[in-house]
Order: structure tokens, then sequence, then C-alpha cells
């Protein structure tokens, strides 16, 4: 009897619960890497669109001090880029930043949405004493949440309402500065003050 009992336990199989166990902190191990591995590559291109930003107003002083006027007058003296942010017909100052030979392409591409540059007549709803008009450059359409403060904190104090780098609701044609909304609904344009 003892050995046909015995028997029955040598024929069962199964898995114990050492082995489910490894296979959990195993899948566990996966979903860490993955993510991880996306979270990198998202801090790349933050990184990578951050140091564009900065390359652009670079380039807009050294242009400045290379030719004496702004990119991207078309021939103007008023010291405003031709476009807005409400008309992004802002090619002119890619194309004559990129002429000078301080961009690699007059088509620059962001992971974020659209770059534009233009002259701001209102920029309104600022809390500190920032211009609320001027050149900017700017990323039309951002909507991955955390992009725009990533971006400001970066570049500026983290706040979408005061700096150099201003979150504009992207509501209207004329949108004012505001605060921004970590709840992935909104869609913003991210705007650097040259």
């Amino acid at each position: 009897m003892h050995s046909n009992t015995s028997t029955k336990k040598q024929n069962q199989k199964g898995f114990t619960l050492v082995e489910i166990a490894i296979v959990l902190v195993i899948i566990g191990l996966l979903l860490g890497g993955v993510l991880k591995g996306q979270e990198l590559i998202e801090n790349a291109k933050l990184r990578n669109t951050t140091s564009n930003l900065q390359n652009f107003q670079a380039a807009y002083y050294s242009y400045q001090d290379r030719i004496g006027t702004v990119p991207g007058l078309n021939g103007g003296t008023t010291g405003q880029i031709d476009g807005s942010l409400a008309n992004t017909d802002s090619g002119s100052f890619f194309d004559d930043i990129f002429t000078q030979g301080f961009t690699k392409t007059n088509d620059p591409q962001t992971d974020f949405g659209t770059y534009s540059a233009g002259y701001e007549t209102g920029i309104t709803g600022r809390t500190d004493s920032g211009p609320t008009a001027g050149n900017f450059v700017c990323i039309d359409g951002i909507t991955d949440d955390g992009i725009p403060q990533g971006i400001d904190t970066k570049l500026d104090d983290g706040n979408g309402q005061t700096g150099i780098v201003l979150y504009l609701d992207n509501s209207g044609t004329n949108p004012a500065a505001s605060a921004y909304a970590n709840d992935g609904t909104n869609s913003y344009d991210l705007c650097l003050d040259l």
C-alpha cells in the first residue's frame, strides 16, 4: 500500500510553487526592462528636442552677429521674424539659419509636434514681467504628458507662465500662456523666447 501511494506521487505532474515563483520573477524583470527602455527613449527624445531649441536660439544670435539683422525678415527692417503663432509661415527663419550654416536642415523635425518661428504680438496671461510680444521659436501641437514641463525645466524655470519658455494652450489663434495640465487631454504650443 505504501509503495502504491509512492508510485502515484511520482506519476503526478505539475508546477511547484518555486517554479511558478521563478517564472513570475522572470516576467517581472522583462516587463521592468521594457518599461525602463521606453523611459530611456522618451528621455532621449526630450534631450534631443531641448538641444534643438537651444541650437535655434544660438543660431538666431549668431546670425544676428554675422548678418546684422535677425533671420527670417525677408528683407524687412522691423526686427520681427515673418510669421506668427497664428500664421506659421516661418520657413524663411529656418532657411536663413540653414543658408548661413547654423543648422543641418531648413526643415527641422521634432518627435513631439511641428517647429515654427515667428513674431507674436499678443502673448498674454504671463505671471512675470517677461515680454508679451517678441520673436519666438515654437513646437506646435505637443500632446505628450510631461514634455512641455520637461523642456521648460531643462531650459528655464519649469513654469509655463514665466521666463523664456512658455506653454501656450493650443485652443485659439492667439493663445494665452497657461499652466500645464498634465492630463493627456490638452494640446500645447511650447515657445522659446528669442
